[in-house]
Order: C-alpha cells, then sequence, then structure tokens
C-alpha cells in the first residue's frame, strides 16, 4: 500500500507540474526556500554526479520502483544473515562494500587455497573474515550472492527500456546510495528538479553551480570559525573529547581506532559504501551508508598526542549529542556552542547541523526560561539543568507508565529542584497598584499577562544503543582512488 500511495504522489505532483505554467526561476526559488538543505546537500556533488542526479529526477516513477526494488532485496540479505552474532553481521555488510568479492567468492565452492589467492588483492582487513565465511558459511556466501544477482537482474529489467544516457545514469547513481535516500525521502524535491532539469538543464546547472560555491565558501567559515572555539576555551574542548569518548564507546570504535592518525591517512582516505542492494546495517538509528573512521564523526584526531582540528562533527554525531537529556546535562558548554553556532549564529547557514539544532530549539524553546537567548551568564547553568530535568523526568515516568507529564509540566511541578530554569519575575511598572475595592468600569480594558503555552511534544529522548555495538568496518581499498564526496553528505 506505501509503495502505490508513492507512486500515486508522483502521477499527482507530475500531472501539477504540466497544467502550471510556472516560471522555472520560480520554481527553483520555491524549492531552495523548502528544500534549502538537501539542495545544499547535492550542490556539493562533483558537477558530473549532480547531472547523473538531475537526469534521475526526471524519471521519477522508476527512481520508486528502484527503491522498490532495493527494499527487497535488502530484506532478503538481512533475513539471511540474521542467525548471525551483530559483529558478524557487520563483517558480512562489510564485504558487500568490494564490488566483485561475492562473484569471486561465489566461484570458488568453499576451496581454501582459490579463496587465499582471491583475497590476496583485496585489504588485509577483510582477509581474515571473508576466507572463514567463505570456507565455514560457503552457504551463506552462496545465497547472499543469489540476492545480489536477483537485485541486478530486476535492476536491468526496470532499465532496459530507458535511452542509453538514462541506463547509465541510473547504474552511476547507486554508486552513491546516499543520494538515492535522500531523493526518495524528498521526492517533492526530486520531481521539482526533475522537472526544471527537462526544460532548462543550463539554468539549473548554473543555479546549482552558485549555490555549490556559497556552500561550500560556507563549510569553510563554519570550520574555522568551530576550530577557533574548541582550540580558545578549554571547556568546550574538554567536553568535546569527552563527549567524543561516549560516542566511541557508544558505537564500538577501539581504542586503537581513536588514537594516533597519520595526517596522511586523513587526507587521502577513500570511501566506499555498502552495496545498495544490501543496505546499510539496521542498527544505525539514520541512514549511514559509509563506514566512516571515528575522526570523521568526532571531528578531530591525534597525531603524535597533540589534537587536530578537522571542523565541527559530522550530522551522525550532532544528532546523536541532542537525542539524548544525558548528553545536554553532561556537556553543557558543548550544547551551547551548537546552540550559538547552528541556531543564534549567522542568518542563512544552512546545513544539516544547522537543522538538527534548529529542530531540538523549536521544540524545547517553549521549556526553556524566557530570556536563554539573552542571559548569557546563567545559560550554561540552564543547559546543565535542563538536561538534568529530561533525565529525571524519563525516570519518573519509568516507575509511572500512567503519568502523562510533558517536560514542562515536570520542570514546573519541580522548580525548587530546577532554580535556574524559572522564568525571570516580570514586573508593569505602567500598572500602578489598585487599592480601591470598587468595582471596575464598564468598558475598561484590562491588561493581563498571556499564559507561557505549553508544548504539548517535547523532544523524545532516544535511547542509547548498546554499549557493544560493533565498530565501523576496516579501511577502504588503499588501491582505490580518492572518491570526491560532499563533507556533508550524509551527516556533515
Amino acid at each position: 500500500m506505501k509503495n502505490v500511495i508513492n507512486l500515486l504522489v508522483v502521477f499527482g505532483m507530475m500531472f501539477v507540474l504540466n497544467i502550471k505554467a510556472q516560471s522555472h526561476d520560480e520554481e527553483w526559488s520555491k524549492l531552495v526556500e523548502q528544500d534549502s538543505v538537501d539542495i545544499t546537500s547535492i550542490s556539493l556533488y562533483p558537477k558530473n554526479t549532480r547531472t547523473t542526479i538531475f537526469k534521475i529526477c526526471t524519471q521519477s516513477e522508476g527512481m520508486v520502483k528502484l527503491k522498490d526494488i532495493q527494499e527487497k532485496s535488502q530484506e532478503n540479505f538481512r533475513k539471511e544473515i540474521s542467525k548471525f552474532s551483530q559483529a558478524d553481521q557487520e563483517n558480512i555488510w562489510n564485504m558487500t562494500r568490494y564490488p566483485g568479492l561475492l562473484d569471486e567468492l561465489a566461484a570458488t565452492k568453499g576451496e581454501k587455497k582459490q579463496i587465499e589467492n582471491i583475497l590476496k588483492k583485496y585489504p588485509e582487513e577483510i582477509r581474515g573474515y571473508s576466507l572463514d565465511y567463505s570456507v565455514s558459511h560457503y552457504g551463506m556466501i552462496m545465497s547472499i550472492y543469489k540476492i545480489s544477482k536477483d537485485f541486478e537482474t530486476s535492476f536491468k529489467n526496470l532499465v532496459k527500456t530507458y535511452p542509453t544516457d538514462l541506463q547509465t545514469a541510473f547504474q552511476e547513481i547507486m554508486k552513491t546510495p546516499e543520494v538515492l535516500t535522500m531523493l526518495n525521502n524528498n521526492i517533492h524535491m526530486a520531481i521539482h528538479l526533475g522537472s526544471i532539469y527537462k526544460s532548462k538543464p543550463e539554468f539549473l546547472e548554473n543555479e546549482m553551480d552558485k549555490w555549490g560555491v556559497m556552500a561550500a565558501e560556507q563549510n569553510t567559515k563554519e570550520k574555522e570559525k568551530w576550530k577557533k572555539e574548541m582550540e580558545s576555551d578549554p571547556a568546550i574542548s574538554s567536553e568535546m573529547k569527552e563527549s567524543s569518548k561516549e560516542f566511541a564507546s557508544d558505537y564500538g570504535y577501539t581504542e586503537k581506532e581513536c588514537g594516533n592518525v597519520n595526517p596522511d591517512e586523513v587526507v587521502k582516505y577513500v570511501y566506499i559504501p555498502y552495496a545498495y542492494w544490501s543496505g546499510y546495517p539496521f542498527w544505525y538509528e539514520s541512514p549511514i551508508w559509509y563506514p566512516y573512521p571515528y575522526w570523521y564523526h568526532s571531528g578531530f584526531y591525534y597525531w603524535n598526542n597533540s589534537i587536530i582540528w578537522l571542523g565541527p562533527p559530522s550530522y551522525f554525531f550532532v544528532s546523536w549529542h541532542f537525542h539524548n537529556h544525558d548528553h545536554i546535562h553532561h556537556y553543557p558548554h558543548l550544547t551551547n556552542t551548537y546552540i550559538n553556532q547552528y541556531y543564534y549564529g549567522p542568518r542563512g547557514t544552512i546545513s544539516r547541523n544547522s537543522a538538527e539544532v534548529n529542530n531540538w530549539m523549536r521544540a524545547n524553546e517553549k521549556t526553556l526560561p524566557t530570556d536563554f537567548k539573552t542571559n548569557l551568564s546563567e545559560r550554561i547553568n540552564r543547559l546543565r539543568e535542563f538536561g538534568k530535568s529530561g533525565v529525571d523526568r524519563e525516570n519518573y515516568l519509568k516507575t509511572n507508565p500512567a503519568r502523562k507529564v510533558t517536560h514542562e509540566e515536570y520542570i514546573r511541578n519541580n522548580q525548587n529542584q530546577y532554580p535556574h530554569l524559572k522564568n525571570p519575575e516580570t514586573k508593569d511598572i505602567k500598572s500602578p497598584e489598585i487599592k480601591s475595592k470598587e468595582p471596575i468600569k464598564s468598558g475598561t480594558e484590562i491588561k493581563q499577562p498571556q499564559p507561557v503555552q505549553k508544548d504539548p511534544k517535547p523532544t523524545p529522548s532516544t535511547p542509547k544503543p548498546g554499549k557493544k555495538q560493533p565498530a565501523p568496518s576496516t579501511p577502504p581499498l588503499k588501491s582505490a582512488p580518492p572518491k570526491s564526496i560532499p563533507t556533508q553528505e550524509p551527516g556533515k
């Protein structure tokens, strides 16, 4: 039913676009206003990748059908490897990242010597478990190989009626699976991009070029500002380091992965995604198509025991931070830095990080004191108490599941525990105290303070993942040429 609805949405929007005599300048202006974050992400890709994206957007029906094929393939893959431990599943997922590996292993019939020879040309980090699975679990290797081939057959049947350039575009777009996820999650934007590209391809290319230059400049300024904050304020940098340790623990990064890193490895790191047909590991809270190294998420690394700041943490890291009240409680200086940079910072800043922080502030601004923005001296204490009150409320609801109390109500009912979250007292200096008991004459306007509205939907606190999450997979194939991908997608 969901897939039928998606197709109906596609056909409906295409019909509207055909009958609406709307200039593409106007259509583009509305699009960047409504979908600025995704437009920014697309603008940061190389020009040839952007052109591929635009071509795919002209075939929104095919894009939705490809998603259906992928979801079926992903479901079959997950089912096949579900009998293995999570650590083993991570390794098997990692094997899908190397094109041709499963084809070669499936042809060996589990013969050890032949497998060892094949694995010599792949990264050393994957050879051990790839050999083990191919010998001891050859049946599983054959099953997931067949799943990949079934996907390939369905894909070819889908695109065989398209012109050659569109067939190539669909093949190329699967090399950046995060783009397909973004387009399918924002079909509205995809259809409009396709509409503009069909009629005025040069216009769209030029506008996206300009947007990309602006976004790149913004990223540079954002990185420099973040590095300056970290280098100049020990309280913030200390919390950033501690927060990163907790993040590393939550997601299974080893001490070695969090230790010294050669700067050359950072510059030359090759990003290879999981195969589109297999999907990404299901335990990630948001789409993570690339097993990023620790420093990509944290925004810094150590070299010769000195810290090297790269820039702000990834979107995945920022989202992890704001979806747990305990992080707000323990890292108030860091939280305040996020808020200052992405919410109270320069207008026009567009990124997934800014969207995450803006969403959190909008969801909680009615619960925070009314002078939260202006009273800077109280900001840190307020964030610390706000996080603590969120944790306390969650614990209260666990023992009192029948009680439906919002975060705002919980703070108000326990005000003495959170003194810094009290709203400032307001004095009406214009209205003298009325001592007379005489009734007020009819027609007299009485101005009363307006009550603070309650927020019926406070930001939920997403449970933290287990402490035994597997580490992101091993470094990518060293012989592969570095792949240029936007620093913002998916996560920056």
